[in-house]
């Protein structure tokens, strides 16, 4: 009896040990599974993907990554740059924007914004230029008429004033964006400025003409007026 009531103990203890370490190998899997999903989500997410570079030797040494251009965190590079702009860091704007323009060649904002920093907060005007030119590249035809004329704006008032270059970049806009009447009509103003009549009538009579097309009819008498002005 004493023995079967030992059997009966010693199964007992043993079911109770069982129990337990199941229920311990549970709690440790189940922890560890929670951990691994923690990690996977941190890494996955977006925001673990923003860049957290505060110097531009930090930016100028990472290296894009299958998981950046997958997620598309070019906009957080993007979007770094804009807070470095702010905040009077220009430098680390332009490294940051200088990197994505170099790792997504073909993202025409990335030229945009340093056209605009090299220009205006840094006078680097052949970098200025560079950046327009890259611009112009990296936008479809037929919507490049803004870059165009932010070109020509720098070649008029800051860099290879006394060369055709300004001339040239609103010729060259006007056959890629044929219905950009503003590049016609600064074309017009650039030749009635330096005195070239024949030519700037001309021009006027043509952007006279797209305006009508386009339906902007108060701009064609605005220009029918200047026009007859001289």
């Amino acid at each position: 009896m004493q023995s079967t009531n030992s059997q009966i103990f010693v199964y007992a203890v043993a079911s109770i040990v069982l129990v337990a370490l199941i229920g311990g190998l549970w709690m440790y899997s189940s922890g560890v599974n929670s951990r691994l999903t923690t990690q996977m989500t941190a890494t996955s997410s977006p925001e673990s993907m923003t860049p957290t570079a505060s110097t531009s030797s930090e930016i100028a040494a990472q290296k894009p990554t299958v998981a950046l251009v997958a997620q598309g965190d070019i906009d957080a590079w993007m979007k770094l740059g804009n807070t470095k702009y702010e905040a009077g860091d220009y430098a680390g704007a332009r490294d940051t924007w200088e990197y994505v323009a170099k790792n997504w060649p073909e993202y025409a904002p990335a030229y945009m914004s340093l056209a605009d920093l090299y220009r205006k907060r840094l006078s680097d005007f052949p970098k200025a230029e560079q950046s327009y030119l890259a611009l112009i590249v990296n936008t479809p035809p037929g919507k490049s008429a803004a870059a165009y004329r932010e070109l020509f704006d720098l070649y008029v008032n800051q860099y290879k004033q006394e060369t055709s270059a300004a001339e040239n970049t609103l010729k060259t806009g006007i056959e890629t964006n044929p219905k950009a009447t503003d590049l016609m009509v600064l074309l017009a103003q650039y030749y009635r400025d330096r005195g070239r009549m024949a030519e700037a009538k001309a021009q006027y009579d043509v952007a006279i003409t797209a305006a009508r097309v386009a339906g902007a009819t108060e701009l064609a008498t605005t220009l029918e007026a200047e026009r007859s002005a001289f």
